[in-house]
C-alpha cells in the first residue's frame, strides 16, 4: 500500500484501460487481501486495486465508486465496461472491497481473468473476530464518523467503504457473515469454470499460487498480514494528515476572514 502521505486527486472517468485485466482476487476482506495485493504485484501483476486504494491513496475514485452501486443496489444510471476500464484500467489485478461486492460484474466484465478465491488462513471464527475487531470496530467508531462531517476526504472514504462493507454482509456482519461468505463463495464457484478458479489461503504461499498464474516463484518471503495493529496504523496515519489538512483550511479562511476585516476597518476609519 502507498504511504498515506502519497495521496493522488486523478480523475478517473478521464481515464482508459492500459493493461490486460488478468487476475480476479474475490475472496471476502481479512481473508488475506493485502497479502494477496503485495503477492500480486510482486508477481508482476501490477497495479493490484485494493479497498486502501480509494480509502487512502486516491479519494476521486470514491465518485465512481459511488456511482457503481447506487447503479448495483438502486436501480440508478448504468455501469458497464467503459467505466469499469475507467476506475480500473491501470490494473492488472484487484482484490478486497468495494470490488468483491462486484464479483459478480467483474467476472463477466473480465472473463479472460483468472478468479482467486481466498479463504480465512485460521478458520472462519478467527476471521470473524478479526473482522469485529478491526472494519467493525471502525465503522462504529463516533468519533470517526463525527470527523466525517467537517472533512470532506474522510466522509467521501468512509462512504465508500462502509457502504459496499454494509452492502455486502447484508447490513449485519455479526449475523449474516457465515450465510453471506458461504453464499459467496457457492457464487463465484458456479460462475467461474474449475480450471480458471484457485481457492486458496496465503498460508499455503507462493507455490499454488505462482502455479496457477503460470510465473516463477519468487526468491522473497510470502507477504506478512494485514494484522489489527497494522490495519490502525494505516487508518490512522490517514486520519492524522485529513485533520491536518482540516486544520490548515480552517486557518487560511481565518487568516483571509481577518485579512478582509483588517481592510474594511482600516476603510472605515478613513471615511
Amino acid at each position: 500500500m502507498a504511504s498515506a502521505d502519497l495521496v493522488t486527486w486523478i480523475d478517473r472517468t478521464k481515464c482508459h484501460r492500459d493493461r490486460p485485466m488478468e487476475v480476479l482476487c474475490l475472496g471476502p476482506g481479512r481473508t488475506g487481501t493485502d497479502s494477496m495485493r503485495v503477492a500480486l504485484k510482486t508477481l508482476g501483476f501490477d497495479d493490484c486495486y485494493h479497498g486502501y486504494s480509494s480509502v487512502m491513496e486516491n479519494p476521486p475514485d470514491n465518485y465512481l465508486w459511488q456511482q457503481a452501486m447506487d447503479w448495483k443496489l438502486k436501480g440508478k444510471g448504468s455501469f458497464g465496461k467503459t467505466e469499469w476500464d475507467q476506475l480500473l484500467g491501470h490494473c492488472r489485478a484487484v482484490s478486497d472491497l468495494p470490488c468483491v461486492l462486484f464479483s459478480k460484474e467483474l467476472i463477466e466484465t473480465y472473463p479472460e481473468a483468472k478468479v482467486i478465491l481466498t479463504h480465512p488462513p485460521k478458520g472462519f471464527e478467527r476471521w470473524h473476530e478479526s473482522c469485529c475487531e478491526t472494519i467493525v470496530q471502525l465503522r462504529d467508531d463516533w468519533k470517526r464518523t463525527l470527523f466525517g462531517l467537517i472533512n470532506y476526504e474522510a466522509r467521501l472514504t468512509r462512504n465508500t467503504f462502509f457502504r459496499s462493507f454494509d452492502a455486502f454482509w447484508r447490513n449485519d456482519f455479526r449475523t449474516n457473515a457465515r450465510a453471506v461468505y458461504e453464499e459467496h463463495c457457492t457464487s463465484i464457484r458456479e460462475l467461474v469454470a474449475k480450471d480458471n478458479l484457485l481457492e486458496y489461503d496465503v498460508a499455503q504461499g507462493w507455490e499454488p499460487l505462482a502455479e496457477f498464474l503460470n510465473v516463477s516463484v519468487p526468491e522473497t518471503e510470502f507477504p506478512a498480514g494485514n494484522d489489527p495493529q497494522n490495519f490502525f496504523s494505516r487508518f490512522g496515519a490517514a486520519d492524522r494528515r485529513r485533520r491536518q489538512e482540516s486544520i490548515s483550511g480552517i486557518l487560511k479562511v481565518g487568516a483571509i476572514v481577518a485579512v478582509g476585516a483588517a481592510i474594511f476597518w482600516r476603510i472605515r476609519t478613513m471615511q
